[in-house]
């Protein structure tokens, strides 16, 4: 008599092989992907990333080169006699000194030359070279007859500290007849290191905007007079010079001229000029910079601010929608306010120095909204566990004429929330932000070769 079987048990059965199926489908699928997935930079260890450094470095040609015998102000320039290929939006060939423009020869005979000195809109990123203003400036002033010669002194990246100091460095190889100094709205800002040729954003970093406090306010009356400086450098020398604003002033230069007493001539581009259907988009440009169009009016609007200034003469001024307007110290209160207010709405971002995956390395600058009445500034640290830290210095500064700081020592690793208080000086009240600078006397580099001290500090003003 045949054995029977319960109803049930094929049913079972069939569950379990399809269970058994479905887990082989998971798991042959997980091990493609596995097998198949790009290796990513967390994958690498130390020495691995390091080598992938060294390969890049042969694949691809270093942009920037260290400038060490210049003096810790000039950083770097431009790697000379290289052709890159759509670097920096653009493909063109460096001269002898590592700048986009025309060699460095001796001076012809019966030509003028007018150095235009600044950053990556003199530069001219996202276009190519004959777009540039500087190089439209030189056929507007050659239109009847080649006697001017325009010079490009133009680095991305380069603050109002680092073009004062290549203009020094290289005044004598320049020659100029005529300088023409082009600051931007993140000239205050630290600049950059050199690593592997490429930039490093390192230390202070103002998002290329203006924030109403004292750490900005000095910081542009430091690179006001050293603007100063340099025209009187250039005038005791017989070089006549002029300063031409670009990129976000409208009605913030003669705030600062008045604040640093700068008395040297300049003129700001007309704001209408760097409306958006002149700038570039985002998606060929971050950072936004003049259309070969914008590029056009910035030399049609120069050329005419030279005649005025009697730089340049024996050429009529072109026929463009704006007057040349000198504006010295002279501001209006209410529009400086709105200015600031203005530029409020994008200065959210709370750090001014980048953290490091979540953490704070050796250094961090802080914007925090300080009420006037406010005198109490509570800084809230978290420490880490990692006993290579300790004992740990840190120093807590603000930002202010006083120079005020407090100085804590924690001896070993101390969890939760470890509060300094600070006073605030009644110096701070005009100002609606300030800025708290955090420093720890080391750092520790317990993963991946980055450098941490503590978590991001927060912040309470009472």
């Amino acid at each position: 008599m045949p054995q029977s079987y319960r109803p049930w048990l094929p049913k079972i059965l069939l569950s379990i092989v399809a269970g058994l199926l479905a887990v082989s489908v998971v798991l042959g699928v997980s091990t493609y992907k596995l097998a198949t997935r790009r290796v990513q930079l967390e994958d690498l260890t130390a020495t691995q990333r390091q080598r992938l450094v060294e390969r890049a470095s042969q694949i691809v040609p270093p942009i920037y080169q260290p400038f060490p015998l210049s003096g810790p102000m000039l950083f770097y320039h431009l790697t000379p006699y290289t052709q890159f290929v759509e670097v920096l939006g653009a493909t063109f060939t460096t001269n002898d000194l590592g700048f986009r423009t025309e060699s460095m020869g001796p001076k012809p005979q019966g030509i003028k030359r007018i150095v235009v000195i600044g950053d990556s809109w003199t530069f001219g990123q996202g276009v190519q070279y004959e777009d540039t203003f500087t190089h439209r400036l030189e056929q507007l002033l050659n239109r009847k007859g080649g006697r001017w010669q325009v010079y490009n002194l133009g680095v991305p990246g380069w603050n109002t500290a680092n073009e004062v100091a290549a203009l020094r460095t290289l005044f004598s190889r320049l020659q100029p007849d005529v300088v023409v100094f082009c600051p931007t709205s993140n000239d205050i800002d630290d600049s950059y290191d050199i690593w592997n040729g490429r930039l490093v954003n390192r230390g202070f970093d103002s998002g290329a905007g203006f924030r109403h406090s004292y750490a900005y306010q000095s910081r542009w009356i430091q690179a006001f007079r050293s603007l100063q400086t340099a025209v009187d450098f250039l005038e005791q020398r017989g070089v006549p010079s002029l300063i031409y604003f670009l990129a976000e002033w409208r009605s913030l230069a003669p705030y600062y001229a008045k604040l640093s007493g700068l008395q040297a001539r300049y003129t700001v581009v007309p704001s209408e000029y760097l409306e958006s259907k002149y700038r570039l988009g985002s998606d060929q440009d971050l950072g936004q910079h003049a259309t070969a169009k914008g590029h056009q009016l910035i030399a049609a609007y120069l050329h005419n601010a030279l005649l005025e200034q009697q730089l340049v003469t024996e050429l009529q001024p072109l026929p463009i929608n704006r007057r040349v307007v000198f504006p010295g110290q002279t501001f209006n209160d209410t529009e400086v306010e709105a200015e600031f207010r203005h530029w409020k709405k994008f200065m959210e971002r709370p750090d001014l120095i980048p953290l490091n995956d979540g953490f704070m390395g050796g250094h961090g600058f802080f914007s925090v909204a300080a009420p006037a009445k406010a005198r109490t500034v509570a800084v809230q640290l978290r420490l880490v566990d990692d006993v290579g830290l300790y004992p740990l210095t840190v120093e807590i500064r603000l930002e202010c004429p006083e120079q005020i700081s407090v100085r804590r020592v924690f001896d070993h690793f101390v969890p939760g929330v470890q509060t300094i208080q600070v006073t605030k000086p009644q110096s701070l009240d005009i100002y609606p932000m300030i800025e708290i600078h955090v420093i720890a006397d080391h750092v520790v580099v317990p993963k991946d070769l980055i450098p941490i001290s503590m978590q991001p500090p927060t912040f309470e003003v009472y």
